[in-house]
Protein backbone atom coordinates (compact mmCIF):
# COMPACT_ATOMS: atom_id res chain seq x y z
CA UNK A 1 0.00 0.00 0.00
CA UNK A 2 0.89 3.42 -0.89
CA UNK A 3 0.91 6.09 1.78
CA UNK A 4 -2.22 8.82 1.15
CA UNK A 5 -1.23 11.48 3.33
CA UNK A 6 -5.25 11.32 4.28
CA UNK A 7 -6.98 12.13 7.46
CA UNK A 8 -9.88 9.92 7.97
CA UNK A 9 -13.24 12.45 7.88
CA UNK A 10 -16.34 10.06 7.11
CA UNK A 11 -18.55 12.42 6.00
CA UNK A 12 -16.45 14.14 3.76
CA UNK A 13 -16.18 10.27 1.67
CA UNK A 14 -18.13 9.17 -0.37
CA UNK A 15 -17.89 5.98 -3.07
CA UNK A 16 -16.33 7.21 -5.51
CA UNK A 17 -14.25 9.25 -3.31
CA UNK A 18 -12.61 6.19 -1.54
CA UNK A 19 -12.23 4.40 -5.17
CA UNK A 20 -10.51 7.39 -6.72
CA UNK A 21 -7.62 7.15 -3.97
CA UNK A 22 -7.23 3.92 -5.31
CA UNK A 23 -6.60 5.14 -8.83
CA UNK A 24 -4.06 8.11 -7.52
CA UNK A 25 -2.11 5.68 -5.39
CA UNK A 26 -1.38 3.54 -8.17
CA UNK A 27 -0.43 6.46 -10.36
CA UNK A 28 -2.99 5.66 -12.98
CA UNK A 29 -4.52 8.40 -15.44
CA UNK A 30 -7.38 10.82 -14.25
CA UNK A 31 -10.78 9.29 -15.73
CA UNK A 32 -13.38 11.77 -17.05
CA UNK A 33 -15.45 11.26 -13.88
CA UNK A 34 -15.04 10.53 -10.62
CA UNK A 35 -17.56 7.54 -10.95
CA UNK A 36 -15.78 6.07 -14.06
CA UNK A 37 -12.55 4.49 -12.31
CA UNK A 38 -15.34 2.99 -9.89
CA UNK A 39 -17.33 1.68 -12.51
CA UNK A 40 -14.40 -0.11 -14.42
CA UNK A 41 -13.48 -1.61 -11.19
CA UNK A 42 -17.06 -3.28 -10.82
CA UNK A 43 -17.20 -4.30 -14.29
CA UNK A 44 -14.06 -6.30 -13.94
CA UNK A 45 -15.07 -8.11 -10.76
CA UNK A 46 -18.54 -8.63 -12.67
CA UNK A 47 -16.85 -10.42 -15.33
CA UNK A 48 -14.75 -12.33 -13.00
CA UNK A 49 -16.94 -13.75 -10.86
CA UNK A 50 -17.95 -16.80 -12.58
CA UNK A 51 -14.37 -17.54 -13.34
CA UNK A 52 -13.34 -17.45 -10.07
CA UNK A 53 -15.88 -19.61 -8.78
CA UNK A 54 -14.94 -22.37 -11.47
CA UNK A 55 -11.02 -21.70 -10.59
CA UNK A 56 -12.53 -22.67 -6.74
CA UNK A 57 -14.38 -25.72 -7.75
CA UNK A 58 -11.24 -27.12 -10.31
CA UNK A 59 -9.21 -26.42 -6.99
CA UNK A 60 -11.59 -28.61 -4.90
CA UNK A 61 -12.11 -25.43 -2.49
CA UNK A 62 -15.40 -24.56 -3.79
CA UNK A 63 -18.84 -25.99 -4.12
CA UNK A 64 -20.91 -24.95 -6.94
CA UNK A 65 -23.34 -21.88 -6.03
CA UNK A 66 -27.24 -22.58 -5.54
CA UNK A 67 -28.32 -19.46 -6.71
CA UNK A 68 -27.80 -17.64 -10.15
CA UNK A 69 -27.52 -13.63 -9.46
CA UNK A 70 -23.80 -11.89 -9.54
CA UNK A 71 -24.97 -11.01 -6.08
CA UNK A 72 -25.31 -14.36 -4.76
CA UNK A 73 -22.47 -15.93 -6.89
CA UNK A 74 -20.17 -13.08 -5.28
CA UNK A 75 -21.67 -14.01 -1.75
CA UNK A 76 -20.78 -17.78 -2.13
CA UNK A 77 -17.34 -16.55 -3.56
CA UNK A 78 -16.05 -14.61 -0.42
CA UNK A 79 -17.36 -17.19 1.72
CA UNK A 80 -15.40 -19.74 0.40
CA UNK A 81 -12.00 -17.07 -1.04
CA UNK A 82 -10.06 -18.10 1.91
CA UNK A 83 -10.21 -21.66 1.40
CA UNK A 84 -8.99 -20.90 -2.36
CA UNK A 85 -6.13 -18.59 -1.68
CA UNK A 86 -4.51 -19.94 2.06
CA UNK A 87 -2.05 -17.51 3.76
CA UNK A 88 1.00 -19.45 4.59
CA UNK A 89 2.51 -16.64 6.64
CA UNK A 90 2.18 -17.42 10.75
CA UNK A 91 -1.39 -16.51 11.79
CA UNK A 92 -1.34 -15.70 15.68
CA UNK A 93 -5.21 -14.42 15.84
CA UNK A 94 -7.60 -14.74 12.98
CA UNK A 95 -9.58 -11.14 12.01
CA UNK A 96 -12.91 -11.47 11.38
CA UNK A 97 -13.35 -8.82 8.25
CA UNK A 98 -16.34 -10.18 6.50
CA UNK A 99 -19.79 -11.00 7.70
CA UNK A 100 -23.07 -12.41 6.51
CA UNK A 101 -26.05 -12.15 8.35
CA UNK A 102 -27.74 -15.03 9.26
CA UNK A 103 -31.75 -15.15 9.36
CA UNK A 104 -32.04 -15.11 12.92
CA UNK A 105 -29.05 -12.80 14.08
CA UNK A 106 -29.53 -9.82 15.25
CA UNK A 107 -28.27 -6.90 12.49
CA UNK A 108 -26.04 -5.22 14.55
CA UNK A 109 -24.30 -7.91 16.66
CA UNK A 110 -21.39 -8.84 14.52
CA UNK A 111 -20.81 -5.04 14.11
CA UNK A 112 -21.10 -3.68 17.92
CA UNK A 113 -18.32 -6.47 18.45
CA UNK A 114 -16.05 -5.33 16.48
CA UNK A 115 -12.75 -3.34 17.87
CA UNK A 116 -9.59 -1.25 16.56
CA UNK A 117 -9.89 0.51 12.97
CA UNK A 118 -10.20 -2.42 11.04
CA UNK A 119 -12.18 -1.87 7.83
CA UNK A 120 -14.93 -4.37 7.95
CA UNK A 121 -17.72 -5.80 5.02
CA UNK A 122 -21.20 -6.93 6.61
CA UNK A 123 -23.46 -8.02 4.08
CA UNK A 124 -26.93 -8.56 4.63
CA UNK A 125 -29.39 -10.93 2.59
CA UNK A 126 -31.95 -8.02 2.33
CA UNK A 127 -30.90 -5.39 3.13
CA UNK A 128 -27.77 -4.33 0.81
CA UNK A 129 -24.45 -4.23 2.74
CA UNK A 130 -22.01 -1.96 5.09
CA UNK A 131 -18.03 -0.88 5.12
CA UNK A 132 -17.16 -0.65 8.56
CA UNK A 133 -14.44 1.11 10.17
CA UNK A 134 -14.56 -0.89 13.67
CA UNK A 135 -17.53 -1.08 14.86
CA UNK A 136 -18.96 2.39 13.00
CA UNK A 137 -20.81 2.71 9.48
CA UNK A 138 -18.11 4.11 6.87
CA UNK A 139 -20.36 3.82 3.54
CA UNK A 140 -23.59 1.97 2.86
CA UNK A 141 -25.02 0.01 -0.26
CA UNK A 142 -28.35 -1.06 -1.10
CA UNK A 143 -29.29 -4.61 -1.88
CA UNK A 144 -28.28 -4.53 -5.78
CA UNK A 145 -24.86 -3.43 -4.62
CA UNK A 146 -22.70 -6.06 -3.59
CA UNK A 147 -20.66 -5.48 -5.94
CA UNK A 148 -19.82 -2.00 -5.57
CA UNK A 149 -19.25 -2.70 -1.79
CA UNK A 150 -16.49 -5.26 -2.57
CA UNK A 151 -15.04 -2.77 -4.21
CA UNK A 152 -15.17 -0.08 -1.98
CA UNK A 153 -14.08 -2.39 0.85
CA UNK A 154 -10.93 -2.99 -0.56
CA UNK A 155 -10.18 0.48 -1.50
CA UNK A 156 -10.94 1.46 2.11
CA UNK A 157 -7.74 -0.63 2.76
CA UNK A 158 -5.49 1.83 0.60
CA UNK A 159 -7.52 5.10 2.04
CA UNK A 160 -6.14 3.54 5.47
CA UNK A 161 -2.16 2.84 4.25
CA UNK A 162 -3.32 -0.54 6.11
CA UNK A 163 -2.67 -3.79 5.37
CA UNK A 164 -4.91 -6.48 5.28
CA UNK A 165 -5.28 -9.07 8.36
CA UNK A 166 -2.78 -12.32 8.27
CA UNK A 167 -5.53 -14.27 7.38
CA UNK A 168 -6.63 -12.54 4.70
CA UNK A 169 -3.52 -11.52 3.02
CA UNK A 170 -3.33 -13.49 -0.02
CA UNK A 171 -7.19 -13.53 -0.91
CA UNK A 172 -7.32 -9.59 -0.56
CA UNK A 173 -4.09 -9.56 -2.48
CA UNK A 174 -5.52 -11.49 -5.10
CA UNK A 175 -8.36 -9.16 -5.39
CA UNK A 176 -6.35 -6.18 -5.35
CA UNK A 177 -4.65 -7.25 -8.47
CA UNK A 178 -7.37 -8.89 -10.33
CA UNK A 179 -9.65 -5.44 -9.65
CA UNK A 180 -7.55 -2.74 -9.86
CA UNK A 181 -4.57 -4.05 -11.59
CA UNK A 182 -2.35 -3.24 -8.76
CA UNK A 183 0.77 -5.84 -8.78
CA UNK A 184 2.41 -4.39 -5.63
CA UNK A 185 1.72 -7.83 -3.38
CA UNK A 186 2.78 -7.80 0.33
CA UNK A 187 5.78 -10.48 0.13
CA UNK A 188 4.51 -12.56 2.49
CA UNK A 189 1.91 -13.84 -0.26
CA UNK A 190 4.20 -12.09 -3.53
CA UNK A 191 5.09 -15.62 -4.94
CA UNK A 192 1.56 -17.41 -4.08
CA UNK A 193 -0.59 -14.98 -5.33
CA UNK A 194 1.12 -14.74 -8.42
CA UNK A 195 1.16 -18.49 -9.03
CA UNK A 196 -2.66 -18.27 -8.33
CA UNK A 197 -3.00 -15.37 -11.20
CA UNK A 198 -1.09 -17.55 -13.54
CA UNK A 199 -3.20 -20.68 -13.22
CA UNK A 200 -6.27 -18.14 -12.99
CA UNK A 201 -5.37 -16.66 -16.31
CA UNK A 202 -6.74 -20.14 -17.89
CA UNK A 203 -9.72 -19.58 -16.60
CA UNK A 204 -10.74 -16.41 -18.95
CA UNK A 205 -9.58 -17.12 -21.90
Amino acid sequence: MRNSGMQIHPPAFNVHTVVEEVRRNLGFHEEKTPEAFMNNCVKTLEKNVDNLIYYGISMGDLQPPRCSSVDGKLCHLLKGINLMFKSKSRIKQKVDIVHFIEDDEEPDKWQQKRQAFVPGLLVMKSNGAMVLLGNEIFLSFNEKEILRAVVAFLATFYLLDMDYPTNWLASMSFLQQLIFKDNQIHPDCDADVKKAIKQFECFTE
